[in-house]
């Protein structure tokens, strides 16, 4: 079988939430035959690079067009829904086809539904769409909040519109989050999310553990808001009580207003990029993901539980994950404001309790979130999809 991939990022990389799903997708198809990734990437330095091997890589960037009333407004309403309002024939910018040599594609698979506004992939070959965060949450937790009253309910029904005129294009796909499946189509499935494990030097057991820390891409909104909200809302409630408890901010892409801000609060430090995080994990007590909009199951969530260590989260951040593993507080201890967010590092100071809910957590990964549960999600999708085109 010959898949056609259409990424958002490039497969090879596992450096952020989207990059591992990306990665593990890209690693799932593999299973069926060769993969051809076709991958948009406008930070290219030439206009297109074919990077050679067994499962091909072709980078292009996109055409520029000229300045135009149709243009304008076209850009209008990709900053309303992040979806153009107009498709460009594939074959007019690049052919995949003719790019991989005549290549005969059995499956394109893409990853998001925005990028299908402006190429007809569904055009190629059958189409099945890894949606991850769908795009109506995205809308009402992220996007509409930017928007003047006015343009509030344009931009809802442009993304319901182009949401729907999508996924009737495909045979199927999945979702990041279990409770969304009923905004999909047919045959689309749970995909779980899976976060990164610990190598086998990894200290569970370290000692001396007081600090928190959030991770996450600091260049977009839902993490950078969420952060500065926090900071204002709960942080100096919490440095009071606790002042020698420091709280770490990594992650690159935070603006230098955003890093000046953050430092001037006692007790807190931004470290942006930090490339041994095994290291910071070891000598945190817990995670804090404090976010309140954005899509899918929040990665840095599950990353917690990977590596043994609790994570005190907004609702919000603890999205996709059952009522069990939430009323059971395994690994996850929700806070709303700042009282609650003191009373959940406070029962952390319990080693029993905390034991107990690392433990837990670690086994609802191994359980639930493993390459072998990704594989399977996968596998049933595709099967049918298998099935169905036959008939």
């Amino acid at each position: 079988m010959n898949i056609l991939y259409i990424p958002n990022k490039d497969p090879r990389l596992k450096n952020g939430g989207s990059e591992q799903r990306t990665n593990l997708l890209w690693e799932s198809l593999k299973r069926y035959g060769k993969v051809y990734t076709f991958l948009l990437d406008n930070k290219q330095d030439t206009d297109a690079e074919l990077i050679d091997g067994e499962y091909p890589i072709y980078k292009f960037r996109s055409t520029k067009t000229r300045l135009s009333p149709w243009r304008t407004i076209n850009s209008l309403f990709y900053r309303m829904s992040s979806f153009s309002i107009y498709i460009r024939k594939t074959v007019k910018i690049k052919n995949p086809e003719r790019v991989f040599d005549n290549v005969h594609f059995d499956l394109v698979v893409t990853r998001y539904v925005y990028p299908l506004c402006d190429y007809e992939y569904w055009n190629i070959a059958p189409l099945l769409i890894d949606i991850d965060d769908h795009p109506h949450q995205v809308y009402d937790t992220v996007l509409k909040n930017r928007l003047p009253l006015g343009l509030k309910n344009i931009g809802k029904l442009v993304t319901k519109w182009q949401t729907k005129q999508i996924l009737n294009k495909s045979v199927g796909g999945w979702i990041a989050n279990e409770e969304q499946l009923n905004l999909c189509g047919k045959n689309y499935g749970f995909l779980p999310n899976i976060p990164q494990m610990p190598s086998k030097d990894y200290n569970v057991a370290y000692s001396e553990r007081k600090n928190l820390f959030t991770v996450g891409d600091m260049g977009y909104a839902p993490n950078k808001e969420g952060v500065t909200r926090f900071l204002k809302q709960i942080w100096p409630c919490f440095h009071q009580k606790h002042p020698n408890v420091e709280y770490y901010i990594v992650g690159k892409g935070a603006s230098v207003t955003e890093m000046n801000l953050w430092n001037s609060f006692a007790g807190v430090k931004y470290m942006g990029f930090v490339e041994n995080l095994e290291a910071l994990y070891e000598k945190t007590l817990a995670t804090v993901v404090p976010v309140y909009s954005g899509g899918g199951t929040c990665i840095k969530t599950l990353e917690a539980m990977a590596y043994s260590r609790p994570c005190i989260s907004t609702e919000f951040g603890a999205r996709g994950l059952s009522d069990t593993i939430i009323d059971n507080e395994k690994g996850v201890l929700l806070f709303s404001n700042a009282e609650s967010f003191v009373k959940a590092y406070e029962k952390l100071q319990d080693s029993n309790y905390r034991n107990s809910i690392e433990t837990q957590g670690l086994d609802v990964i191994s359980t639930h979130y493993s390459v072998e549960s990704f594989n399977k999600a996968v596998d049933d999708i595709v099967l049918n999809a298998s099935h169905s085109l036959k008939k």
